[in-house]
């Protein structure tokens, strides 16, 4: 947390490189999904999780144009349940359980373009460092020969993803509210023992004030 504590400091300090700062704060449902075939001893399965993260973004950054990159940082928690085990009759392994994953991300968006009149759309990526992994949950081996027993699931510490808003902007006074849609997909995996991914919906809520606004 004081990590975050101190790239929202960052964040603040370089108001100067863009004409819009917004404190974020949303809430998702998503899961996790495997990617491999499931074939013959193979299984895999999920069910639904919410999340929540809150943030900060810098938007039209530099440019002074139709097209304005924004980025930002935030926290953001999310998680479900998965269970996928792979073997054979002489034995295999799996994982299963809750998992809730604590992050913190870096989000660049090269594309922030402006639709139709205060609608917006925004594609970009962000990088993810993940905290340690909470949830009930195992990584079991089993072997006819008995040699069976279980671990704790491993989390890569970086992951990598992408996503996609689109959002409604309009002004209440001198603050900026901006309500939308966003959609995120994992292109790394969430667990070192398993090639899983993971998808959210997002739905998020920004609130901003132009730059010179902050100091007057």
């Amino acid at each position: 947390m004081r990590l975050f504590i101190l790239i929202v400091f960052m964040v603040s300090s370089m108001t100067s490189l863009g004409q819009l700062l917004s404190l974020t704060s949303w809430v998702s449902r998503g899961h996790f999904f495997a990617t491999n075939r499931v074939d013959g001893h193979d299984y895999t399965g999920f069910k639904w999780g919410n999340g929540f993260g809150v943030g900060v973004e810098l938007t039209d950054v530099l440019l002074d144009s139709s097209i304005n990159p924004k980025f930002g940082i935030a926290f953001e928690r999310y998680g479900g349940y998965y269970e996928e085990y792979r073997g054979g009759r002489g034995g295999g392994n799996g994982i299963a359980g809750d998992f809730y994953k604590n992050t913190i991300k870096i989000e660049l968006y090269p594309v922030n373009v402006r639709i139709v009149n205060n609608i917006r759309w925004s594609f970009g990526s962000e990088l993810i460092y993940c905290l340690p992994l909470e949830g009930n949950n195992t990584h079991d081996y089993w072997s006819v020969t008995g040699d069976n027993h279980s671990a704790p699931v491993r989390v890569p510490l970086l992951s990598y993803g992408l996503n996609s808003s689109l959002s409604y902007r309009f002004h209440a006074g001198k603050l900026i509210i901006e309500p939308g849609y966003l959609c995120h997909l994992n292109l790394t995996g969430e667990f070192i023992d398993s090639s899983a991914l993971s998808f959210r919906h997002v739905i998020i809520l920004r609130i901003g004030m132009k730059c010179p606004g902050l100091f007057n």
